[in-house]
Parts: structure tokens; sequence; C-alpha cells
């Protein structure tokens, strides 16, 4: 059975590799014809094809390692290199612009256009923007299919490459039509879009970096879904974070104050089965469970722990009847106060009728902030006075 994280791996580098061998054959068609048409623009477009090539190589090795299993090294997986390799792509897409608003005023001011010659050069130039066009909404698709950000990234660098050849047509029009001041203009104009998709693939891969949450619609979602939980009394610290397409999150409920370990442990795999189901891009996320509101009441740090506690109990209890039959004791630390339930047999009444005062005061002289309940046990009965 081959699972997501194999599918979106094998969809990425198929997607690629569809894209370099069409980049593979436009390079070259482009740089013969630039050559022999004596069409710079083309030809320069060619030299832009090959460039492409660079980066489907940085695609491919990031899809093949990206999407490689958490290990030792890395407990969260490897999908940052993903990430990584999306900002590459970002900043590929910047120099790209740059190059081509440079080159485009260069020649504006300067007006060193030189018109195509043949119009098969027209020809080969529609036929790239074609290509590219196709190859771009090919890859948009599988990006959206896989929530795949460098998928995403790597498609819009496709439609640059498809705004580089309408460049080169409008330059090659404007020339057989006598305006070669039209393919500067555009270049301009496509130039500053491709900057601005360079701007927003950064922006959110370096977001993504350093960590920043979700928006406040998923995270209002997410909080709705957790307080509908049965046993979730609140919820705080709602935190989460993006990894190569996947969230991560982590929040703090708060479950009754007297409920046993294993009744807030399942309170919390519901809590986490819940969001799992609802938000299919949540890949992990860790519910603490709280007794009480830990952002208003301080946790309680300088109270005896149980085996301080069952020391001290030695101490003051071992010499009163029925110590060595004591059944259990719960130990709540709630609201910075020490909540204590212990069970004696309750046949030991009969003989010594005031035996919960004698257990009372007893640990009143060692332990002053504290409520003992004390119950006692008939078989499998057991009563409170």
């Amino acid at each position: 059975m081959i699972n997501s994280h194999q599918q979106r791996q094998q969809a990425t580098q198929r997607t690629t590799l569809i894209g370099a061998i069409v980049n593979i054959f436009l390079a070259m068609t482009k740089i013969i014809a630039g050559s022999f048409g004596h069409s710079h623009a083309l030809f320069a477009d060619g030299l832009h094809s090959l460039a492409d090539l660079f980066a489907d190589g940085i695609v491919l090795l990031a899809a093949k390692y990206g999407n490689t299993a958490a290990d030792h090294n890395h407990p969260y997986g490897h999908q940052r290199i993903e990430t990584a390799a999306t900002v590459f792509i970002a900043l590929f897409l910047l120099f790209t612009g740059a190059g081509i608003l440079w080159d485009a005023l260069y020649h504006l001011l300067y007006q060193h256009l030189k018109a195509p010659i043949t119009w098969l050069v027209l020809w080969i130039a529609c036929a790239s923007l074609f290509a590219n066009e196709i190859v771009y909404r090919y890859t948009l698709v599988m990006a959206k299919r896989y929530q795949s950000a460098l998928l995403t990234a790597h498609a819009w660098h496709r439609r640059s490459d498809a705004a580089a050849s309408l460049i080169v047509i409008i330059g090659i029009i404007g020339a057989l039509c006598g305006m070669p001041a039209l393919d500067n203009l555009a270049a301009l104009v496509m130039g500053a879009l491709i900057l601005k998709m360079a701007y927003k693939m950064g922006r959110q891969s370096l977001e993504e970096l350093t960590d920043q949450g979700m928006d406040n619609a998923m995270l209002n979602a997410m909080s709705s879904a957790i307080q509908h939980v049965d046993g979730v009394i609140a919820m705080h610290q709602l935190r989460t974070r993006s990894m190569g397409g996947n969230i991560f999150a982590d929040v703090h409920i708060m479950v009754d104050s007297f409920i046993s370990v294993s009744e807030g442990h399942y309170i919390a795999d519901r809590v986490h089965q819940l969001l799992r189901s609802q938000f299919p891009l949540i890949k992990d996320i860790i519910v603490h469970v709280d007794p009480e509101d830990d952002e208003v009441i301080p946790r309680p740090t300088d109270l005896p722990s149980r085996t301080a506690l069952i020391a001290l109990f030695e101490q003051s209890w071992q010499d009163l009847p029925g110590f060595e039959q004591l059944r259990w004791l719960n130990c709540h630390y709630i609201n910075q106060h020490l909540t204590l339930s212990i069970a004696l047999p309750l046949s030991l009444l009969s003989t010594t009728p005031q035996l919960s005062a004698l257990y009372q005061q007893q640990l009143d002289l060692k332990l002053a902030e504290k409520t003992l309940h004390i119950y006692y046990y008939e078989k499998n009965v057991c009563k409170n006075y």
C-alpha cells in the first residue's frame, strides 16, 4: 500500500521530470533557432530554459529527501528541505525578474533592440509559450492535489517561463511591425509580475521557516472543534506551525479536577482524533491535560510529592490502628492546595470510634495546608464517615 507521502513524492518527481524533458527540448530549439534566425531575444530565452533545468534538479532533490521518513536526528521529518528549496526557487525568480527588468530598461533607454530576421523565430516563440503554459497548468493541478508548496512554486516558475516567451513574441511582433519598443515595455511589466511572484513565494516559505502559526480562521475552527469534545471544560494555548504543507499543533485542555488519569488521557485522545479527522493537513498534535486553568492559577511547586507523603504518613500514622490495612491513597494538587483521600477498614470503627479524628490530628502535626478525606471499606463497599 502506497502512503500519501510516497504518492506526493512520486507526483513531484513525475511532474518535475516532465517539465525537465520539455525544458531540454525547448532550450535546444530556441538556442539553435535564435542563432540561425539572428534573434538575440530567442537565444537568451533558450539560455533561460537551460537555467530552468537547474531549478528542476533542485525540485527533484527536495522531493526525494524532503519526504524521507522521520529519523533520530529529524524526529519531525524532513519537510523543511522542501521549504528551503521553495525559498531557493523564489530567489531564482527574483534574479530572473530583476534581469528581465534590467535588460528591458537598458534597451529601452539605448535603443539596442535588433529585429528578428525570419518568421520561423515567431512560431518557435509561440510554441514555447504554449508548451510552458501547458506544463504550468499541469504542475499547478498536481500542487493543489498534494498540497505541495514546492510544486506551487515550481508551477509559478513555469508561468514565468511562459511570460518570458510572451516577451519574446511581443518583441518579435513589434520588430516586424516597426515598433521595437513594445518588447521593452512588455518586459518591464512581466519582470515586475515575476518579482511579485518571487516575493509572495519567498515570504510564505520564510514564514514557515520561522514557525509562523495558522491564520485566525483556522485557529477559530480548531478551537470550536476542541471545545465541543465531551469532557473538555475549556482550552488555551493553542499553537500551530506549518512544515512542508503539514500542520503541527499543541493545545492545553482543562478537564474536571478529580477525574482519573486514564479518563483525562481518554479525553485528550478524543481531541487528537477529532482534529486529525476534521483537519487533514494536521500531521500531529500534542494535547496537554490541565486540572485547572494554569494561565490564571500558578501550578503548585512547593507541595510534597506522593513519595514524600508516604514517608510522612509512615512517621505520623504507623502506630495508629488500621495503618497496615490502608487500601488506597489519592492526591489532588488543585488551586495550590493538597487534597488527600484514604480508605480504612470499616470494622475498626466498632473498637475505635474516633479513628478519623486520630488520623486527622496526627497528620495536622506534620502537614498544615491540606484537606484529608477518610473513607471506610467493607469488602467491596466503600463509605464516607
